[in-house]
């Protein structure tokens, strides 16, 4: 009937309520709306820094302009993030580190681990840890 009002949740995926009310005319009018779109928050997991993300989306780290993979994570509807990332992640590119010694380390895949022995007159290792997102 006219000058109803109704009080409603929000649909999956959001949070909050809102109202609307019938007018004269019969049609439904919004009179409040605070429905918020529910979204999982930055985190850092897995050596990657994962953005806001909505519910129900998947999160994409892309590799270089030049380079294939990457990786995806699940932001599901409640606003939790998947433990789960998929995709192949990206490679390290070559890189020299000069600590107690010159050491160059070619081109890595992710989550591979290059070690080397240390320079002359040092003993011991120096290793490289590639991690998914190329770091």
């Amino acid at each position: 009937a006219a000058g109803t009002v109704f009080h409603l949740e929000c649909p999956a995926g959001y949070t909050g309520s809102f109202e609307r009310r019938c007018n004269g005319n019969g049609e439904w009018e919004e009179i409040e709306n605070n429905c918020v779109r529910i979204t999982c928050p930055e985190e850092s997991f897995e050596g990657v820094m994962w953005p806001a993300t909505k519910g129900g989306l998947t999160a994409v780290h892309s590799c270089g302009e030049d380079e294939e993979g990457g990786l995806r994570r699940v932001c599901r509807e409640n606003g939790e993030w998947s433990s789960v990332v998929s995709g192949e992640g990206c490679y390290c590119e070559p890189t020299v580190v000069e600590e107690r010694g010159t050491y160059i380390f070619a081109r890595t895949e992710p989550l591979a681990t290059v070690v080397k022995a240390c320079a002359t007159m040092y003993a011991g290792t120096i290793r490289c840890t590639c991690s998914l997102d190329g770091s």
